[in-house]
């Protein structure tokens, strides 16, 4: 009886010991309140000179979070219709203001590849959240505008606002100067960026000079046994008086082949690129559009024979016919190859787009005829197989009809 009544009082006290360790009951917070974003100025054109000037501020309202903590918030910028993939971004905590410098909002968009002087639609957006990411509540979206300013280049643009490409890489070797110049010309993209498709020579050397004929000016290295050599890097202007910083040749790719140049003067970069399509001296138009419809002779008519103006440019003044349709042959007389679109349903194909080449066991991508304009009438077809096209595209380059 002894040993029962002490284990009874075990139990009771084990039970006194359990209620006062009884937790409290955890408090709720509620929910924060999704921040207002608000901003002065919703056009955004800066120029050079505003560089270092804040050019737009934005504001907020708190989110009342109910936590004592220090709130973090995001501000995104991105172009509009990107769900916000790629943004600009700013994070801060615990203010409810920043402004931002046009330099800062330049690089962004020069990085992104947009043209200079050209504005972009944007949207704004800000995330706010504990220090710890929890709760984040998204602000209203603002929509903006902004336009990216022309900065002064890392390496000066020729003033011959030309340029050429000579040496043992080429077709035409060192020959400074060449009849056959165009063969060697460079294409202007824009007020920055040149760019052509050559024939290189495996591992061979070459140069690029601002005026045919003159070796005191060109453009090059400062060293030329650096890594990938052979597809990028970074180059600049040796002229008289200069330092020889840049008197190192460029260094073509290990493979022979075709290879489109670009020389981004903005950014101080080259890059070299396999071409896959198919350069002769001409191009030949055929096809319903034009004088002798579908014939494919292998001596056509100079009205349906394109003019090489360029290493990667042909040009054509001709007769088309309202609304029909045609197709660019690089070989007289052979249906074997030839140039044409993806898609000739796409809106205002007829006035220009991108192209690509159709050869022998290559996939059947352009398969599609040009379409002349509706109405019948004398139009420049220009080809230019060295302007940018859409990355993973398969496209050749770009047409124009005016």
């Amino acid at each position: 009886m002894k040993r029962i009544s002490q284990l009874f009082a075990f139990v009771l006290l084990a039970l006194a010991v359990v209620s006062c360790d009884k937790k409290q009951d955890l408090t709720n917070y509620a929910d924060g309140t999704a921040p207002q974003l608000s901003v002065n100025n919703v056009t955004i054109a800066p120029t050079a000179a505003d560089s270092n000037n804040a050019v737009v501020t934005f504001k907020w309202t708190d989110p009342q979070y109910q936590i004592n903590s220090n709130t973090k918030y995001i501000l995104q910028i991105d172009s509009a219709g990107k769900n916000f993939s790629n943004p600009f971004t700013r994070e801060l905590i615990g203010a409810n203001t920043t402004s931002i410098i046009a330099k800062d909002l330049n690089n962004w968009m020069l990085g992104r590849g947009y043209a200079f002087n050209v504005p972009v639609s944007m949207q704004a957006r800000l995330i706010s959240s504990h220090a710890n990411n929890n709760d984040r509540l998204t602000s209203n979206v603002i929509a903006m505008t902004l336009r990216p300013y022309l900065i002064p280049p890392r390496v000066a643009v020729p003033a011959s606002d030309s340029l050429v490409i000579v040496g043992a890489a080429t077709e035409v070797g060192w020959t400074n100067n060449n009849p056959a110049q165009r063969l060697q010309k460079f294409v202007k993209i824009n007020a920055t960026t040149w760019a052509g498709i050559f024939r290189l020579n495996g591992g061979q050397e070459f140069l690029i000079l601002p005026e045919a004929g003159n070796w005191d000016k060109k453009y090059a290295m400062s060293d030329n046994n650096v890594p990938n050599v052979g597809s990028t890097g970074t180059f600049g202007y040796k002229g008289p008086g200069t330092p020889n910083t840049f008197d190192a040749n460029f260094k073509a790719p290990a493979a022979t082949g075709l290879y489109r140049i670009e020389l981004d003067f903005q950014m101080g970069r080259y890059t070299i690129t396999p071409w896959s399509g198919m350069l002769t001296p001409n191009f030949y138009v055929t096809g319903a559009a034009t004088g002798d419809g579908w014939a494919n002779s292998a001596t056509p008519p100079a009205s349906q024979t394109f003019t090489r103006i360029s290493s990667s440019e042909y040009v054509l003044t001709t007769t088309l016919q309202g609304g029909q349709e045609f197709l660019i042959l690089p070989v007289a007389g052979s249906w074997d190859q030839k140039y044409a679109l993806a898609d000739n349903s796409v809106a205002g194909i007829s006035a220009g787009g991108q192209f690509g080449y159709k050869g022998a066991g290559t996939p059947g991508t352009f398969d599609a005829n040009f379409k002349a304009p509706a109405t019948t009438g004398t139009y420049t077809i220009r080809l230019n197989l060295a302007a940018p096209v859409t990355p993973g595209s398969g496209a050749s380059g770009r047409f124009t009809i005016q």
